[in-house]
């Protein structure tokens, strides 16, 4: 039962991993209007969730840099909100600002 339990709780994370790429892909080629309504969305998570969101969204930029090194901008983006996001309680003009530097 162990072994189970470690199973579907990876299946869990990689099913949470997926459905954040797909949200940032979409973010990304989103409409500004779109973005400024997705801030105020996301902007409704406790900050540690939030925090843990964009960290991954690092970690997928990262990933992605040697192919498309213009990502580069994205990942500044995205650390200066994770740093800001640490720093302010108004997450929702951080997330704005990030998510309208996206794309």
């Amino acid at each position: 039962a162990g072994r189970l339990a470690v199973l579907c709780k990876d299946i869990g994370a990689l099913a949470t991993l997926q459905e954040e790429e797909t949200a940032f892909a979409h973010l990304a080629q989103s409409a500004r209007a779109e973005k400024l309504l997705a801030a105020s969305q996301y902007a409704e998570r406790e900050t540690d969730e939030l925090s843990s969101t964009i960290s991954l969204w690092v970690h997928l930029v990262k990933a992605q840099l040697s192919v498309h090194p213009a990502k580069g901008a994205v990942l500044q983006s995205l650390l200066e909100a994770e740093r800001k996001l640490s720093m302010t309680l108004n997450k929702k003009l951080v997330l704005e600002r990030l998510f309208l530097e996206l794309g």
